[in-house]
């Protein structure tokens, strides 16, 4: 020890922290089998790299970059490529990019401290991607701040944290992830040395995350299990405040199959810029996008009547909109409407239809 600082008893606290995190794996509301408490560690060895990257990185509000934010949890989608920047409010920021051809893009001023997720306030500012005033060549600069700017403008709160891009790409062969810089005003120089009074406070921060994360998202989805098989429109107030994206409709569920039984889905999709419908595991994260586990309105088929229709089943059966459970006898089902028209009227956007079918 030396001048008052500590690092084993820094580690002792991360480990002693990081070491709860594995009591979501005793939990009785569903029935676990062995891949999914294999998958458990694996979530939470995932979530423990985002946290010590968000915590320990060398990305700073002081001096930003975005990282591609790990895909694994909280219904995260195939199509999706999400990229983020650590912030802090009191400063101005400004984002530079080029407009591409994806099906949607839009940035959100965010809060998501999931290491307090009582704290979490959610959105602040929103800025879809078609607002956005470009020149001849489609570049664009967006200005992020408190205080309102001209032009493209992302406002923060007094709490906002992270700096998000959403995009969404249905179609790979005809579409580009869009580059993005972000540049902190006025610039803060050189970074400095790690501070060392701050080290315990990180570690201890990152290891609170990966307990409120995992346990936050297992709270989350439990309600579900009491009604298998069946869809749930999603609260737009509580999804905005827990950091949702405002233009997005969402449906979900929880699944659970005998090695004989399928599901049936059939959804009716509204005009929109894109819609998928995915299956995760019991612990939100898709499941492997390798497999067929996710259809957009791209890649699956909408019959003349204007209804798709899909079959959740361990094997192909051969029907089209197959969606795979990847050697899965249970977990969580989403679907997602991106800028549907009229999306004030849940009439035009119904719950999914479900029917459970054996043999």
């Amino acid at each position: 020890m030396t001048d008052g600082f500590d690092p084993h008893g820094a580690w002792a606290t991360f480990a002693e922290v990081l070491a709860g995190a594995d009591s979501l794996l005793d939990r009785e509301w569903i029935e676990l089998d062995d891949l999914d408490r294999a998958e458990g560690l694996r979530y939470l060895a995932r979530l423990t790299e985002v946290a010590i990257d968000a915590h320990l990185g060398t990305r700073t509000p002081s001096h930003p970059a975005f990282r591609v934010l790990s895909n694994g949890f909280g219904m995260d989608n195939p199509d999706n490529r999400y990229i983020g920047a650590p912030v802090d409010p009191r400063a101005d920021y400004v984002v530079r990019g080029r407009v591409g051809t994806l099906s949607y893009l839009s940035f959100a001023a965010q809060n998501q401290n999931f290491a307090a997720a009582s704290a979490i306030t959610g959105g602040a500012g929103h800025l879809h991607g078609r607002e956005l005033v470009t020149d001849a060549d489609g570049r664009f600069e967006i200005l992020a701040s408190r205080e309102e700017r001209p032009g493209n403008w992302l406002r923060f709160a007094d709490d906002t944290s992270l700096l998000l891009a959403r995009q969404t790409r249905a179609d790979p062969a005809t579409e580009r992830w869009v580059d993005l810089e972000i540049e902190r005003i006025p610039d803060a120089g050189p970074p400095p040395p790690l501070e060392v009074g701050s080290i315990a406070d990180r570690l201890a921060m990152a290891a609170l995350y990966v307990v409120g994360a995992s346990q936050w998202f297992v709270d989350w989805v439990e309600p579900w299990t009491a009604r298998p098989n069946t869809f749930d429109r999603a609260d737009r107030t509580e999804q905005r405040r827990m950091g949702g994206d405002p233009n997005i409709l969402a449906q979900s569920g929880y699944w659970t199959l005998g090695p004989e039984e399928r599901l049936e889905i059939e959804i009716r999709p509204p005009e929109c810029a894109y819609w998928n419908v995915q299956l995760c595991n019991v612990w939100a994260e898709s499941l492997d996008p390798r497999r067929q586990v996710w259809l957009n309105n791209r890649s699956a088929t909408v019959d003349a009547d204007g209804v798709a229709r899909f079959v959740v089943a361990h094997d192909d059966p051969g029907t089209g909109n197959w969606l795979d459970t990847a050697g899965h006898r249970h977990g969580l089902m989403h679907i997602r409407f991106v800028d549907a028209q009229g999306d004030d009227d849940e009439a035009r956007w119904p719950v999914a239809a479900t029917q459970l079918v054996s043999g």
